[in-house]
């Protein structure tokens, strides 16, 4: 018997810059289960996990989509350490997010026996980065959203003066 589908859940975005000025400092991440619906369901469970728990807090830090669903989890930096001299201190923190298939309607217990049960191979894990800006410092900009291009799309050119 074969278990529910691979997880396809997408983590947006990718890294963060937790501002240092501001605390807490807040981020969220916006995770979306693009699973097709299957026959199982096509339900994702997730886990949000930090390197640092002292210094990171993460609201949910489990949940279940379904296909086509999405969460906006928040990422907060509260810590009652004094701000490093140098940031860099802190750029080991991460992110990680596993996330596994699971049938439609799964009860909590069911949930945890599947994450406790599925093969390495069908859990999906992704990493993120984060950087942190000290006040009065510039920083590291936010990542750009990717724009997708079509090879269709005309040149963009740059705007002409209209003729008096």
């Amino acid at each position: 018997m074969g278990g529910p589908s691979r997880a396809a859940l997408t983590c947006s975005p990718s890294s963060f810059v937790f501002d240092l000025s501001k605390m807490p400092s807040n981020r969220t991440m916006r995770l979306s289960n693009d699973t097709a619906r299957a026959a199982d369901g096509g339900a994702v469970a997730f886990k949000v996990m930090t390197t640092n728990r002292d210094r990171y807090r993460v609201k949910p830090t489990t949940g279940v989509l379904l296909p086509g669903e999405h969460i906006d989890v928040l990422l907060i930096l509260s810590t009652s350490e004094p701000l490093p001299a140098d940031v860099s201190a802190w750029s080991k923190d991460k992110f990680m997010v596993k996330a596994v298939g699971v049938p439609a309607g799964s009860t909590e217990a069911t949930i945890k026996e599947r994450w406790a049960s599925a093969p390495a191979s069908e859990i999906q894990q992704t990493k993120l980065g984060c950087s942190h800006r000290l006040p009065g410092q510039p920083g590291p900009e936010e990542p750009a959203p990717r724009v997708a291009s079509s090879s269709t799309a005309a040149p963009s050119q740059p705007p002409r003066a209209e003729p008096q």
